[in-house]
């Protein structure tokens, strides 16, 4: 029993977030050196039936705007305080919110395409976002309202 208590230590330590740290401080660098083609690769591609998202949050990005709220609202300092504070508000999909949003019509079709294994989310004072694992790591698909966090 010993053996394996030491040979499968995360086993036991329940569920571990899959680098977000990393991913978030990428993706923080790809908006400082306004890296379009960088941004373009942490931001799920995605088109609704009025814009393509992925553009929009990178345009939300390269002008990063601390009052900003809505879909895609971004600031540096929003971003800071999430990775500084509350990361470990992103958890994996619960099976009822799997089930509602895969029935979504805009997010649906996407949603349905990750095992819900694959899909994180944070609701955190009204900052909403989902977080995608593919098979070359996290993509950011959606948030709102990241500069919620840095309310007090």
């Amino acid at each position: 029993m010993i053996y394996f208590l030491l040979a499968f230590p995360a086993f036991f330590q329940g569920w571990q977030a899959p680098g977000f740290k990393g991913f978030f401080t990428e993706l923080r660098a790809a908006a400082e050196n306004r890296d379009v083609r960088k941004l373009e690769t942490l931001i799920y591609p995605f088109k609704d039936k009025v814009e393509d998202m992925q553009e929009a949050m990178i345009e939300n990005i390269l002008h990063g705007n601390i009052g900003q709220r809505g879909d895609g609202a971004f600031s540096v300092r929003a971003l800071d305080s999430l990775m500084a504070n509350h990361l470990d508000k992103i958890k994996p999909i619960e099976k009822d919110l799997y089930g509602q949003l895969s029935k979504d019509i805009i997010f649906g079709k996407v949603i349905r395409s990750f095992k819900p294994k694959d899909v994180f989310v944070m609701d955190y004072r009204d900052a909403r976002m989902i977080l995608l694992q593919g098979k070359d790591g996290l993509q950011l698909f959606f948030w709102e309202n990241l500069n919620n966090l840095l309310r007090n």
